[in-house]
């Protein structure tokens, strides 16, 4: 078993253009190091799995399918500098995506119920309510990226085994 697994090793890391690897490239291999078949859960994988569900819970009930929406959703955190980003930029970026999506289906929910005939002004009122928060939400996870980003500095969160936190700023 060992030596399959190695000779498969071999033969991916053999076909990576190490100049530019793809995300495909870096994904495939590392399948192969040992510290990423443990049973931990990183916070990026975490954050972006928030993100997935949101998805199904939203568009699969209707049978729609979400591989083009979480096709976009990449395109977003490309576009973001996703990659390159350090995690607590990373985890950002997520929670503007997220964030993004929730304001959308609140929009999307909103029209839904002022075009209905019947709906209370009360409901109406509660659901632009939580568009507005939902709006704020976003928009603070934007202005918090570009703050973070504009400052140059590098946020690193420590948490103390007590439950004693403390926050360092580094530049």
């Amino acid at each position: 078993m060992e030596k399959k697994t190695s000779s498969k090793f071999i033969e991916i890391f053999s076909k990576i253009d190490k100049e530019k690897p793809t995300k495909e490239n870096l994904k495939e291999i590392q399948e192969y190091f040992p510290e990423t078949k443990n049973p931990s859960i990183t916070l990026q994988r975490l954050s972006q799995n928030l993100i997935t569900n949101h998805f199904k819970k939203t568009f699969e009930a209707s049978g729609a399918n979400i591989e083009p929406l979480l096709g976009g959703v990449e395109k977003m955190r490309n576009e973001l500098g996703y990659s390159s980003s350090a995690t607590i930029e990373q985890l950002l970026i997520d929670e503007i995506i997220l964030e993004f999506l929730r304001t959308h289906h609140m929009q999307l929910a909103l029209t839904t119920f002022i075009t209905n005939k019947g709906i209370d002004l009360k409901t109406i009122k509660k659901f632009d309510e939580l568009l507005n928060s939902a709006q704020a939400r976003f928009h603070k996870s934007i202005q918090t990226l570009m703050k973070l980003r504009k400052s140059g500095g590098k946020l690193q969160i420590n948490i103390a085994t007590e439950g004693g936190k403390q926050v360092n700023l580094q530049k």
